[in-house]
């Protein structure tokens, strides 16, 4: 999930941080990613840094897909990763 208007569904109460923040609570980097973290791996793909890197998928979610949303833990239960 990146952090925009259109990547952040309405939680609750409509406000946008605190959608922001209940999303974030349930993300493993405890963080939602933003826009010029998309950017550096688009950045770093297209450099020459990347020639020897083919047929592979990158997921830019901080650890989202590693966990069913449905199980999901409430937010705090994961350690803080810096």
């Amino acid at each position: 999930m990146i952090e925009t208007t259109l990547g952040v569904p309405a939680a609750g109460d409509g406000d946008f941080e605190s959608s922001v923040q209940h999303f974030a609570d349930r993300i493993p980097l405890r963080r939602i990613g933003q826009p010029d973290d998309v950017a550096a791996a688009v950045a770093f793909l297209a450099s020459d840094e990347a020639r020897h890197v083919t047929g592979a998928d990158w997921l830019i979610d901080g650890g989202q897909t590693l966990q069913s949303w449905a199980n999901a833990p409430a937010g705090g239960v994961f350690p803080k990763f810096r």
